[in-house]
């Protein structure tokens, strides 16, 4: 049975949650950092679930993996991953009771302001992954044009992650201003709107994974792990 499906990561996502929201950086990207969402433990065993599901490639580069998608019961589906995103869609949805009215009532938080009233909660549609090899980074852009909320998962070594910097070419939906750049280290979890707030992965910080990754040697320097809703 997976970790996440007996209650243990839950309590600490409540308490990490707290101390993040407090930062009005992000509030107005509807970007919530949840710092240390999974322990190192909790992080172990979600990898040696993803890790056959990748491959490495050359130094600066990154790639895209399917970890699950599609209809309950069918082969490319593993309905626990749905399952650990539905919970921490839940988590980010509960706990905007520490917002006030004015803040709900912001764009940004329109869709998880749906899932925190209950009218419309969040169903996890497919679970996916980026893999990041030595000296890469990935440019600032948004995912689509239309809204895309994403909960990205990390694990590995650390990162600088830029949210909110305008992009070349921006479409009509496109939430920019001032950027706001935050280190995503391993266990954090991250809630965006991928397909409305430009975001980009600056640089990997070398040598900041914890001993489980260095131990593991995976081929990678870090990985995200992405929960999403249906893109349209």
């Amino acid at each position: 049975k997976p970790f996440w499906l007996k209650g243990i990561i839950a309590p600490r996502i409540h308490k990490s949650f707290s101390k993040v929201m407090a930062v009005d950086s992000l509030q107005q990207y509807g970007v919530i950092h949840l710092k240390g969402a999974l322990s190192d433990e909790e992080q172990h065993k979600l990898y040696t679930q993803i890790q056959g599901k990748f491959k490495a490639g050359k130094a600066g580069s990154y790639g895209g993996f399917l970890i699950s998608a599609g209809a309950e019961g069918s082969a490319s589906r593993e309905q626990s991953f749905h399952e650990l995103g539905d919970i921490l869609f839940a988590r980010v949805a509960a706990e905007l009771g520490n917002l006030t009215d004015e803040q709900l009532r912001e764009p940004a938080w329109a869709r998880m302001r749906e899932a925190y009233s209950g009218d419309r909660p969040v169903v996890v549609d497919h679970v996916s992954g980026v893999n990041y090899q030595k000296a890469s980074r990935m440019l600032n852009h948004t995912d689509c044009e239309k809204p895309l909320y994403t909960l990205s998962l990390a694990l590995g070594e650390s990162c600088d992650f830029t949210v909110g910097q305008r992009t070349r070419k921006p479409h009509k939906n496109e939430i920019a201003g001032t950027p706001v750049t935050l280190v995503m280290e391993s266990g954090d979890v991250l809630f965006f709107d991928g397909g409305s707030v430009p975001h980009a992965v600056d640089r990997i910080h070398f040598g900041t994974a914890p001993k489980f990754w260095q131990e593991a040697m995976p081929g990678c320097e870090r990985i995200s792990v992405l929960f999403r809703e249906p893109r349209f």
